[in-house]
């Protein structure tokens, strides 16, 4: 969820994704490990909100939509 709050999906996102559902597909007792790991990535998604380098997009076109939901066309 973290790493989609910026609306963007990258190269990189999709890297770290697949190379940690293959380790722990592959190595089944690394499970703890790829936990961690996937912790320390939320952690830094997180400072990368706070500190400002990546924008939180996803509530502000949520918020949008909800806008918009009484600009849908007349039904046929």
């Amino acid at each position: 969820m973290m790493v989609l709050a910026n609306m963007e999906f990258d190269w990189r996102d999709a890297t770290v994704l697949f190379v940690l559902w293959l380790v722990q597909f592959l190595q089944p007792g690394l499970r703890d490990i790829v936990a961690i790991a996937y912790g320390v990535w939320m952690v830094v998604l997180a400072t990368e909100f706070v500190v400002g380098r990546k924008v939180l997009l996803a509530p502000q076109y949520c918020w949008e939509m909800i806008r918009r939901k009484h600009d849908r066309p007349a039904p046929l």
